[in-house]
């Protein structure tokens, strides 16, 4: 028996996987589509890591509470767009901008028109009329259309102004979000350029850090810039007619010094599947731009990677596939020559697939809306001193969801003050004893625990109180966790090994939970009637009191899945530590489990 175990406890460290897999979930998953784990790219670089170490531990307030600037003392700003037959979105982007609480005096448009065939321009005309904006208006005509990047290059050196909003007419601004966007934006570092807006109703699964909200590369349909870096830069590759222009130009504004950050409190409404007009050659062009930006900042492996994929689409029995295929190649070839290889040293440039990073998972999960914000109990247990409490700190702050209130649970002595947190000490070291007094001084009528080495995205509560809210028959909500394994986290030695397994399907609880714990413990969001009602964690477990805590809650109702990445949890990243973390979790879980 205790050699199994030992097997077991081995090839489990070895593999990353914590808790070991059953055969039985190995066909569930079989079923389900491929996930490769591999390294993600913005903890692969230690001067980001670190830059994220320090920013966690010298602010005085997170990035989401610099919205203080009353409006009437913000900048101009610079409204760049590029339309082509843009008809059907004009009047409510208009709209949209006019119910901004930013000054109105303060906005100015300067818009591109790609020869536009129906009558956008007319449109735009009389709605900068309507709505007061007449003479705050610039407009370009080209006599067909040129493409992207070429239009906003136009639009952007028309322009004066310290900051551009780049923009889609496709996208529409919510009323708070550009306010909140320059705030933030002139408190910044004088090294971050660039301040994404997150998308709504699906929010793009590409990677943010949770504690800097750094990103390897912005999308732009609604960003942010610093004009005078752009400038300095050269602006986009009008090589791209549309498409990979926003990547390639994000990693020449990171090959140069410059930080790009995402915020996911200032949103804009823009529907990816909603028609778009003549983007019949969308694909093509993506993998094409793609091949090319790979060419020009990835790694040998990248181009490599590329190109196999390529070859094997073109020897695919899918005759589509193989036209499509074609396409690209023969579009890649013609830009080819413009991209020679120029990759800087010591920045990280992250390809995934034909992705350019891993992507998390949710692409077309919404955030659930929702009237009522009932208040959010969030739980850390802390049983020694470390800044990576900090930020865990800093990634409740940046939550999307406005009603939380933060409990600190000191044991062992230790002694903290945090502002804006309730901080409890008791002197019991043990994992259940601390989770249940936190529960005790909880004032809301949900519970969330994170533990002081874990990470939540920024709309990781948001979505899980729309889920359970919509779902009254529902005690927990679920979402995906992504596992990092963690060396030195201060000196940037983290890997990412992607999501939990386990957490990609829907799954009987009372059921499943007998072969082994699903649950990262901060991805659950608890009614705290019914923790209340099995007498929250057994202290007589001070290992699995979590994956305990699941099987009983799960006899008592349902747990309902918000399908999306939303937080990171560390593992330990030197074999030995795994190999006795598993040992442990193994012996238990055979004492207590069967």
């Amino acid at each position: 028996m205790y050699l199994n175990l030992l097997y077991t406890s081995v090839r489990s460290a070895l593999s990353s996987q914590y808790p070991y897999l059953t055969k039985s979930y190995y066909r569930e998953r079989n079923a389900l589509p491929v996930i490769d784990r591999e390294i993600l790219g913005i903890f692969k670089s230690s001067d980001i890591a670190r830059q994220r170490f320090a920013m966690a531990t010298r602010r005085h307030k997170p990035l989401n509470l610099l919205f203080n600037r009353h409006i009437y003392h913000l900048p101009k700003i610079t409204l760049c767009m590029v339309t082509h037959n843009s008809s059907q979105w004009i009047e409510s982007w208009m709209e949209a901008v006019a119910s901004l609480d930013y000054p109105r005096d303060n906005i100015i448009f300067n818009i591109v028109d790609n020869g536009s065939t129906d009558d956008t321009v007319a449109l735009l005309e009389s709605a900068m009329g309507l709505h007061g904006y007449a003479n705050q208006m610039q407009i370009h005509l080209n006599e067909k259309n040129l493409g992207f990047g070429y239009g906003q290059d136009l639009a952007i050196k028309k322009s004066s102004t310290e900051f551009i909003l780049v923009i889609n007419p496709d996208a529409f601004l919510e009323s708070q979000s550009l306010s909140r966007a320059v705030n933030l934006a002139m408190d910044d570092d004088q090294d971050v350029c660039a301040w994404e807006f997150a998308q709504i109703p699906f929010e793009h699964p590409k990677y943010y850090d949770p504690v800097t909200l750094e990103t390897s590369w912005n999308t732009h349909s609604c960003i942010l810039i610093r004009r005078e870096a752009y400038l300095s830069v050269g602006g986009y590759d009008t090589n791209f007619f549309m498409y990979g222009e926003d990547v390639e130009l994000s990693y020449r504004l990171r090959s140069k010094g410059y930080r790009l950050r995402y915020l996911p409190w200032a949103r804009v409404t823009h529907n990816i599947s909603s028609k778009h007009g003549l983007r019949d050659n969308q694909p093509v062009r993506a993998l094409a731009a793609n091949l090319c930006i790979r060419r020009r900042y990835g790694r040998m492996k990248d181009r490599i990677i590329a190109y196999v994929i390529l070859a094997l689409g073109l020897f695919s029995s899918n005759k589509e596939r193989r036209n499509y295929i074609k396409k690209v190649w023969k579009l890649y070839k013609e830009l080819r020559p413009n991209f020679k290889p120029n990759r800087p040293k010591g920045i990280f440039f992250p390809f995934s697939g034909v992705n350019f990073e891993q992507r998390r998972a949710g692409v077309l999960t919404s955030i659930p809306k929702f009237s009522k914000t009932p208040l959010i109990s969030v739980i850390t247990r802390v049983h020694k001193i470390t800044p990576t409490l900090q930020e865990a700190i800093a990634s409740i702050k940046h939550q999307t969801y406005p009603a939380i209130e933060h409990i600190i649970v000191c044991d062992k002595g230790i002694k903290i003050s945090q502002p804006g947190a309730k901080v409890v000490s008791i002197n019991d070291h043990h994992r259940a004893k601390a989770g249940n007094v936190g529960a005790k001084a909880a004032n809301g009528k949900f519970l969330l625990f994170l533990d002081y080495d874990d990470l939540l995205f920024a709309d990781h509560i948001e979505g899980l109180v729309g889920t359970i809210l919509a779902n009254p028959d529902s005690i927990c909500a679920y979402a995906y966790s992504w596992e990092a394994i963690a060396k030195h986290r201060q000196g940037g030695r983290l890997k990412y090994f992607g999501p939990q397994l386990g957490m990609e399907s829907q799954f009987n609880a009372a059921v499943d939970l007998k072969s082994h714990n699903y649950f990262a413990i901060q991805s659950v969001l608890i009614r705290k009637k019914f923790f209340d009602d099995i007498e929250g964690f057994n202290e007589d477990l001070n290992y699995l009191e979590d994956w305990d805590l699941w099987r009983r809650l799960s006899l008592k109702g349902k747990f309902i899945a918000y399908p999306k990445t939303t937080s990171i949890y560390f593992t330990p990243g030197l074999e030995k530590d795994r190999i006795k973390r598993i040992w442990n979790f193994t012996l238990q879980s055979s004492k207590n489990f069967q």
